[in-house]
């Protein structure tokens, strides 16, 4: 009780008291305002069919006469014991005890009033959006998308395509642009006066993942949404990165309005456009909260408006894709099919019964149980857990140790199929590969990717390199791709150098990379010579007199990326294995105690520094629980911050935030440098990809030389850390294909 007026009741095993009955007495005689009901199971006592993660920081008064809870205001969250399981929803939980504390002052529940107009006429639907002008911020929803009979993936099915599109320019109300229902006339009015409110650019438009909308409303309608002014998205990243941000967990967060989201599956056309409506109106009162949160943090508020600057890039390269060689990734196709069917035979002759290899019971039951290999159990958390397993670093392991060419043929027929599935992607009609973005798909903010809105297209940030020759040049230009040299390592060595220890610094500042270096101690070390004294120029000498296997400097770069952010030798042997096999087809096994080995080098004999950094950051972690990055961003861990997962977490936060600041900050010059347009408006130097730590575009073969010193202009970006300026360096090349930017440097 707060005075006379507060009171609240949390309820988390009702099933402990003897009845329901004798619940309901107590809570009669103490009339909290407000309960909070925790898990599932009192979710359902009091009526909610909902799961907790749908319903969680809804407020509602339970009408369940038989509920003990019946005629008192609720809210719902996670039960201890879930959180326990899934720390991942403590913050959302402590968002859920605020709220049901500030709604113990009073028993009352009121929620939002909001009025939607979904049955308007075609006069009226015209006139209010005749009324929109640039006073007005639209808040623009859409429901549906692109219709693809032939998509691969159900949900691009939209065979209705763009259902309805909701308006709001108030959150408390929202009008629905129904086409649907008018006939062609009607509809071309309605479309050209929503045109005109999308298109016009002194109009502020906020959206939800505006990409998506955007892009359909393109594809589709040849609608772009201009001056897209808030996406919710990336405000929602910007203020609490770890949280999840669909419109649903923003809504329970932000709002008070209940969970409605389920609404999305009701067969019922006005409850349809009723959920588009209210989709709008949220969206437009979340972006004016997270307005009000973001205006007394300046740095973070600039950051958010540098990644808004993003989107229209963004947009241009989901909607312009990249040329495909469809013939070639046939024939390619053609020919890997026919070897895995070879290979299958192989593995169903060696294993004497016909084996389905994408089973994980089929292989378990043959490798352990018939045939008696050593059985093979799932890492959790850097641990063997109790659970078989024949993932790909069971079967590494087991081949490493057996050299069994069963084994082997099970790994290669795996590894065929990953490229299978690259070479089955489909593109669009006019034989170009598309993806869609997310800006802040990750907590550090590094792009990600996935299929197109049309239903055709892949992640194309995780295409193979031997498939990238299928990724074309257009008629007359070269396709560059341009990559950040050691970008994430620059970052650690300005951490180092600012406590004490430049050594990291005035190495790539030499020239030298410190994996080499590593590398060359080791070999040196063998024959008992210390070279960890040497001067940078007789060291460099050394390192380059010196032939270092492939193997080694493979494992020294594992060894200094894993150790950066608090990776221990077991994590880095099994990591290297993987990787070593994924690219090459070669798998490079590296004992832990070796990898200890190179550790011990890296980290206590080279670079001491990098253990101070750790410290520090440590020491910030559990006195603030925040980390600020050179771009403005700051991330707030929610985690524990003892725990080596949140530790491990925060050392990464720096060191991925520059390097996608930096490539972001390319793409972003780029897209503004006015001597990079013609004067048709079209790019000398076209932006088509990102991928995280790289750009990738084309420009005319007869701009080369002047493009060359464009690009290296556009990636000559100074980003202070640690008190000290850096400039991120590059790599890059061109060619007339993905494949063959590795070929001739810029």
């Amino acid at each position: 009780k707060v005075g006379n007026t507060t009171k609240f009741g949390l309820i988390n095993d009702p099933l402990k008291l003897k009845s329901h009955t004798e619940l309901r007495a107590a809570l009669l005689a103490y009339q909290p305002n407000c309960i909070l009901l925790l898990g599932a199971e009192v979710l359902q006592d009091a009526g909610i069919a909902h799961t907790i993660d749908e319903f969680r920081g809804s407020l509602f008064v339970c009408e369940k006469p038989e509920s003990p809870f019946f005629g008192f205001k609720c809210v719902a969250s996670f039960a201890p014991s879930q959180l326990i399981r899934m720390w991942d929803n403590k913050p959302l939980f402590d968002l859920d005890v605020r709220r049901a504390v500030s709604e113990a002052s009073s028993r009352e529940l009121v929620l939002p009033q909001l009025t939607f107009e979904v049955e308007l006429t075609f006069s009226q639907i015209l006139e209010r959006l005749n009324a929109i002008n640039s006073s007005h911020v639209v808040s623009v929803d859409i429901e549906g998308g692109i219709p693809n009979p032939n998509a691969a993936k159900p949900e691009y099915r939209f065979n209705d395509g763009v259902t309805c599109v909701g308006i709001s320019t108030d959150p408390s109300s929202a009008f629905i642009v129904n086409l649907v229902d008018f006939g062609e006339a009607e509809q071309l009015a309605l479309l050209r006066a929503l045109g005109r409110v999308l298109g016009d650019p002194s109009i502020k438009k906020v959206l939800q993942n505006s990409l998506y909308d955007n892009f359909v409303l393109s594809w589709l309608w040849k609608m772009p949404i201009r001056n897209v002014a808030w996406d919710t998205m990336l405000s929602s990243w910007e203020i609490y990165p770890e949280l999840p941000k669909g419109l649903g967990t923003q809504t329970s967060v932000w709002t008070r309005q209940p969970y409605y989201k389920f609404q999305r599956t009701i067969n019922d056309k006005l409850t349809h456009y009723r959920y588009c409506c209210m989709d709008a109106a949220i969206t437009l009162e979340i972006a004016e909260k997270h307005f009000a949160n973001l205006r007394s943090k300046p740095k973070q508020l600039e950051h958010f408006n540098f990644n808004m600057s993003l989107l229209p890039a963004l947009h241009y390269m989901e909607l312009r894709g990249i040329k495909y060689d469809k013939q070639a990734a046939q024939s390619a196709l053609s020919e890997l099919s026919h070897e895995m069917k070879h290979l299958q035979l192989q593995i169903d002759t060696q294993a004497g019964c016909a084996l389905n290899v994408n089973s994980p019971k089929q292989m378990q039951n043959l490798l352990y149980s018939k045939l008696g290999f050593e059985p093979q159990y799932k890492l959790e958390g850097g641990r063997k857990s109790n659970k078989l397993t024949t993932d790909v670093e069971a079967l590494l392991s087991l081949f490493r140790s057996t050299s069994s060419s069963l084994i082997f043929n099970i790994l290669k027929w795996r590894q065929l199929e990953s490229s299978r599935k690259q070479l089955e992607i489909e593109c669009d009609s006019d034989g170009r590969i598309r993806t869609s973005y997310n800006l802040v798909g990750t907590d550090t903010g590094r792009l990600s990717s996935s299929d197109s809105p049309t239903g055709t297209g892949f992640n194309l940030q995780t295409i193979m390199e031997k498939l990238r020759y299928l990724y074309c040049a257009d008629e007359g230009k070269l396709m560059f791709q341009c990559d950040l040299s050691g970008a994430d390592g620059w970052t650690v060595a300005a951490e180092c150098k600012a406590l004490g220890d430049s050594t990291m610094w005035d190495d790539y500042t030499y020239g030298m990379k410190p994996a080499k270096i590593i590398a060359a101690m080791y070999i040196a070390s063998i024959s008992k010579l210390d070279i960890s004294k040497l001067s940078r120029a007789d060291l460099n000498s050394y390192v380059e007199s010196i032939s270092l296997p492939p193997w080694l400097y493979a494992a020294c770069k594992a060894v200094q990326h894993g150790s950066n952010y608090g990776m221990k030798e077991r994590t880095m042997s099994s990591n290297l294995l993987k990787q070593s096999w994924k690219k090459s087809g070669e798998p490079i096994y590296v004992a832990p105690k070796d990898c200890g080995a190179l550790q011990m080098l890296y980290l206590h004999r080279r670079y001491i520094g990098v253990p101070r950094w750790h410290e520090a950051i440590t020491r910030q972690l559990n006195a603030t629980g925040r980390m600020e990055c050179s771009s403005g961003h700051v991330r707030q861990f929610f985690g524990r911050r003892s725990d080596t997962t949140t530790i491990n977490a925060a050392l990464s936060q720096q060191p991925q935030a520059n390097t996608t600041y930096a490539t972001n900050l390319a793409l972003q010059r780029l897209w503004t440098d006015p001597e990079n347009r013609r004067a048709n408006g079209t790019f000398r130097i076209e932006p088509l990809h990102q991928v995280h730590d790289a750009l990738i575009g084309q420009f005319d073969a007869d701009d080369l030389e002047w493009a060359k010193v464009k690009i290296r202009e556009y990636f000559n970006n100074p980003i202070k850390n640690a008190g000290t300026e850096l400039v991120i360096p590059f790599e890059g090349g061109y060619g007339k294909n993905w494949l063959d930017t590795k070929t001739n440097k810029l």
